[in-house]
């Protein structure tokens, strides 16, 4: 009788009895990321690469975007927005807070800035180089970039003519680049570039 008893009892609390059910929800895909991000970034950059930038120059300032947006945490909406756009600066950077704009402006300005070095040399003439340094922030700036638009690529395209003049008009090209100077250094302390 004890047995049975206990047996009863085992089996009413805990015997073998069948789990829970299992229950089933369908997951919703995450949405992008800031690497997606990066990498759309630097595939649209590599689209339209000068000749005489680096050829890794689109990777570096995709991972400078995919970072930036991880370590602003930028909302999941910018992210999605971002990949989809046909202008994502333009279209998505307003929903971002006026700190995660401005690093962004900032890290867009180093980075042109370190690439125009690499294809802008010094040439020893300190007019020019000076014209050609300030022309180079000028370009690397947000502010002069979206006030200034097409005649700022013709300020650039001709600056960069300056390194195809041959050595022996080198003196007349200081000359040229002195008197040119004072106007591009208003523009760089007008755009605070």
């Amino acid at each position: 009788m004890k047995r049975l008893a206990f047996l009863v009892l085992a089996v009413a609390c805990g015997g073998k009895s069948s789990p829970p059910p299992i229950e089933v929800t369908e997951q919703k895909p995450p949405g992008p990321t800031c690497n997606d991000l990066g990498d759309r970034t630097a595939r649209d950059m590599a689209e339209g690469l000068p000749a005489s930038l680096p050829a890794d120059a689109p990777a570096r300032f995709g991972a400078l975007i995919a970072q930036l947006c991880l370590d602003d945490r930028w909302p999941q909406d910018v992210i999605t927005c971002g990949m989809t756009a046909d202008s994502p600066r333009e279209e998505c950077s307003p929903a971002l807070d006026a700190t995660q704009r401005q690093h962004i402006d900032d890290a867009q300005q180093k980075f042109t800035a370190e690439l125009m070095a690499t294809i802008h040399p010094k040439l020893g003439l300190p007019g020019c180089d000076e014209l050609v340094a300030s022309v180079d922030r000028l370009v690397a700036c947000p502010k002069a970039v979206e006030a200034m638009g097409e005649q700022l690529g013709q300020i650039a395209a001709g600056v960069a003519g300056i390194y195809e003049v041959p050595k022996d008009q080198h003196e007349m090209l200081e000359t040229s680049c002195n008197e040119g100077l004072p106007s591009i250094r208003q523009l760089v302390e007008t755009y605070g570039c």
